[in-house]
C-alpha cells in the first residue's frame, strides 16, 4: 500500500495497526493521539482499527478536514467505535487548533 501511494505521488501516512487497537485506544489513548498527530503531516492518514475481532478502516483526509470510518459489519460494538472516534477527534483538534490560531 505504501509503495502504491508513493507511485501515485500521494502524500499518505500510515498508522501502525498495533497501536490503533481497541485495547491501546482504551488504556493508552495518549500514545494513540501522539501517533495520529505525528502522521497528520501528510495529506491523508490511513489505518486499520482492530476492535479485537473485527477491523475498521479509518481514513483521515487532512486536505478536506474529514474522517471516514469504513466498517463492513452492522454489529460493530458501539462503545469501541465511540472510543476510536473520540481519540481521533482529540488528535485532530490538537493538530488543527494551532493552525487556526495562526489565521
Amino acid at each position: 500500500m505504501m509503495k502504491l501511494a508513493e507511485e501515485m505521488k500521494c502524500n499518505v501516512g500510515f498508522l501502525d495497526p498495533q497501536i490503533f487497537s481497541a485495547t491501546v485506544v482504551q488504556f493508552k489513548s495518549n500514545d494513540v493521539i501522539q501517533a495520529i498527530k505525528k502522521a497528520m503531516n501528510h495529506d491523508y492518514v490511513v489505518s486499520a482499527f482492530n476492535t479485537g475481532s473485527h477491523w475498521v478502516l479509518v481514513i483521515i483526509a487532512m486536505k478536506w478536514n474529514v474522517v471516514w470510518y469504513l466498517d463492513s459489519s452492522k454489529g460493530f460494538p458501539l462503545r469501541k467505535f465511540k472510543d476510536v472516534v473520540t481519540v481521533v477527534n482529540w488528535a485532530y483538534s490538537e493538530y488543527i487548533d494551532p493552525k487556526m490560531k495562526k489565521k
